[in-house]
């Protein structure tokens, strides 16, 4: 792949150095036949790119950073690629919307996303732990995501539905990951028998549930703990998310059962808890 990114370059270098003498010679149409031919390739390389490594942590995938570093150089010569690239990609049938507004080169791009989305998705599938693959999705999808907002003229070309339906995609993979902590506020809600008062309220029950919030926290916490998150920001935004998960209840049920509990209690205070939160999510 880095060696197509290299190609492409140096032919818009070449057409847009030398545009008006190229216009009326045949090297245009070499020039322009060259581009086209590695934007195939490249389309080509990212629907069977075939690794299965897993990346440490669930961060970006390579693959990941390559393709948008490609598609942010298509971008850069976007005006004498529209006029070279007047044909539509091979995979149109993919599931985006192919507008007659779009020019065959925004299709293109459209395409080559959509593709690596799917591969994406299809190498998380390796990771034996849900959560992680879910992690793992969510990560990299907000980071194309990102890498098309952060780029007025990317985000142009590709337009708002295109994009809003990534960004879909990783909320829904979000909320999939942050299933993952459910099982530790679990323990500490109000349930049928605590309710019923008396015994089920009592020393016995309140000690048991904080134990198993206890090894429930300490499970996911040692899980995750090299689970990754570049973009400060997300990384910010999650432990947030996590915390407003997991607090309320927490300093609920401690208000209702100090007492009980406060010899059993291995972060001492639930500012403790927090601080373990606020440590996740940097490998």
């Amino acid at each position: 792949m880095a060696r197509l990114l290299l190609m492409i370059s140096a032919i818009c270098l070449a057409i847009s150095s030398d545009w008006d003498e190229l216009v009326l010679a045949k090297g245009r149409e070499s020039l322009t036949d060259a581009a086209r031919a590695i934007l195939l390739e490249f389309e080509t390389a990212v629907i069977g790119e075939p690794t299965k490594f897993l990346i440490t942590g669930g961060s970006i995938h390579p693959l990941n950073t390559a393709v948008m570093d490609y598609i942010d150089s298509i971008v850069d010569y976007k005006q004498i690629l529209t006029l070279l690239i007047v044909r539509k990609p091979l995979q149109i049938d993919l599931d985006f919307s192919t507008e007659s507004s779009n020019s065959p080169l925004v299709l293109h791009l459209l395409c080559i996303i959509e593709t690596l989305y799917l591969n994406l998705k299809a190498k998380s599938k390796h990771y034996k732990d849900a959560a992680l693959s879910n992690f793992f999705v969510m990560n990299n999808v907000h980071y194309i995501v990102h890498r098309i907002k952060g780029s007025f003229e990317l985000r142009e070309m590709i337009g708002e539905e295109f994009t809003n339906r990534l960004a879909n995609e990783y909320n829904l993979t979000a909320s999939f990951y942050l299933n993952s902590w459910k099982g530790v506020f679990d323990c500490l809600e109000i349930d049928c028998f605590e309710r019923l008062g008396g015994l089920f309220a009592g020393s016995f029950f309140s000690r048991l549930r904080f134990k198993a919030f206890q090894a429930r926290f300490k499970e996911v916490v040692e899980a995750q703990s090299g689970w990754i998150l570049a973009e400060a920001e997300l990384r910010k935004e999650f432990r947030i998310l996590v915390l407003l998960m997991i607090m309320p209840l927490y300093t609920a049920f401690l208000h209702r059962h100090g007492k009980n509990v406060g010899r059993l209690k291995q972060f001492g205070n639930f500012c403790d808890v927090e601080k373990v939160v606020m440590c996740l999510f940097e490998g």
